[in-house]
């Protein structure tokens, strides 16, 4: 059985070994061992129909991380995200109470208080989140390099089954 198992793992890692990947290391792509520049890529992307917008937005992360005042703007945005959500939350949860006494009356039926309650209650949490991750430059690189990572198991995927 252990034999069986050793000749199964062989047989998978040649036939694993032998298909042209794409491969990714350190914001650097490849292709059997030669270095692919970002605009074959990005062709690559638009040929097999996959991480489009995923290399867009990585590439936007690059350039956001770079620039100590584009990452701030970010921060920026997360932090109003957050003190928005904070002020209209209570808003909304009278809204919606309001909302349910109108329901049991069959005034004004309808859920969307109750949605912009649930959408900013969500915008409290996610905001800080969002923010604490553009507030250091090795965090904000991180999220590209996740970004590029999947953009070449996408590309990887997209050769795997056109052959």
């Amino acid at each position: 059985m252990k034999l069986l198992s050793i000749i199964i793992a062989v047989l998978i890692s040649i036939s694993a070994y032998s298909q042209d990947f794409i491969e990714y290391n350190d914001f650097t792509f490849s292709h059997n061992g030669e270095e692919i520049q970002m605009e074959d890529i990005e062709k690559m992307t638009k040929r097999y129909g996959v991480g489009v917008s995923t290399l867009k937005r990585a590439k936007k992360l690059v350039n956001i991380c770079e620039s100590d005042r584009e990452r701030k703007k970010e921060v920026g945005k997360g932090v109003g995200a957050t003190v928005g959500c904070l002020i209209t939350t209570p808003l909304y949860g009278i809204l919606t109470l309001a909302d349910i006494e109108m329901n049991r009356r069959g005034v004004f039926p309808g859920a969307l208080p109750g949605a912009l309650t649930i959408a900013s209650a969500v915008g409290i949490v996610v905001g800080p989140i969002y923010a604490y991750n553009f507030s250091k430059k090795d965090r904000c690189i991180h999220l590209a390099d996740k970004k590029f990572k999947t953009v070449a198991e996408k590309l990887n995927q997209a050769i795997n089954e056109s052959n």
